[in-house]
């Protein structure tokens, strides 16, 4: 589905606690369904809707730009970010 071939396909799947700890205490948790992470450090969320909450193209920004934040630490550069892919599983129409 990705066209991802060779070393770069997944071979692999682990669950792990996929809730994103707040930046701040009055800030936004959010809680992914299914977190990919990769060797070459590409992480792959795969989210599924089954009851349509009107703010899908909101959810998937959100989420996308709190993981690919994630990827790198305070004092690194930004060219080490990773790249990020959503997936989204949805059982209702939204247009992104």
């Amino acid at each position: 589905m990705l066209g991802k071939k060779d070393e770069d396909r997944i071979t692999d799947l682990t669950f792990e606690n996929s809730e994103a700890v707040k930046d701040s205490e009055d800030g936004k948790t959010i809680r992914l369904d299914l977190l990919v992470n990769k060797a070459i450090g590409e992480r792959i969320n795969v989210e599924v809707e089954v009851i349509n909450q009107h703010d899908m193209p909101e959810r998937i920004l959100y989420y996308r730009a709190k993981l690919y934040a994630s990827s790198i630490y305070s004092g690194q550069p930004y060219i080490m970010l990773k790249p990020t892919i959503m997936i989204s599983i949805l059982n209702s129409m939204c247009l992104i």
